[in-house]
């Protein structure tokens, strides 16, 4: 076996063990719950964040090297890659903050929610029809 491939597999578990531990601690300070997705909306945005990124569209912090890590999207963001130190490159703007990222209605109150991929964290923020209509909310 490439030792070079078995680094990088050996990194790329850790981050995904990092992300797991994050999503399970948020997890039990909120009450709320972590487990898969079936929702099409979420896997759409993973769908357009690899798409951006591989298209040279998007853009990744300085900090983002060719190692496995955890790192940061957003569902109106991405475009974006960001370590955990730069995650306030990726706060929403005051119109995305009011905006459903699966059906896009515009509202006052928004339930934030996080999914996972690989060693990607992807926020997001979902209305409340949205939260009982296929959406989870981890």
């Amino acid at each position: 076996m490439n030792v070079a491939k078995s680094a990088y597999d050996d990194q790329f578990q850790a981050a995904v063990s990092d992300v797991r531990r994050y999503m399970n601690l948020h997890a039990q300070k909120t009450g709320s719950s972590v487990g898969p997705s079936d929702a099409a909306w979420i896997k759409a945005k993973f769908d357009e964040f690899a798409l951006n990124l591989l298209s040279g569209k998007g853009s990744r912090c300085p900090y983002i090297g060719s190692f496995p890590m955890v790192a940061h999207t957003a569902a109106w963001a991405t475009h974006q890659l960001v370590c955990p130190a730069c995650i306030d490159l990726i706060e929403p703007s005051e119109e995305e903050d009011r905006r459903c990222d699966r059906c896009g209605a515009t509202t006052a109150t928004l339930h934030a929610g996080c999914a996972a991929h690989g060693p990607v964290l992807m926020t997001y923020g979902v209305c409340t029809p949205c939260t009982t209509d296929g959406a989870k909310v981890v």
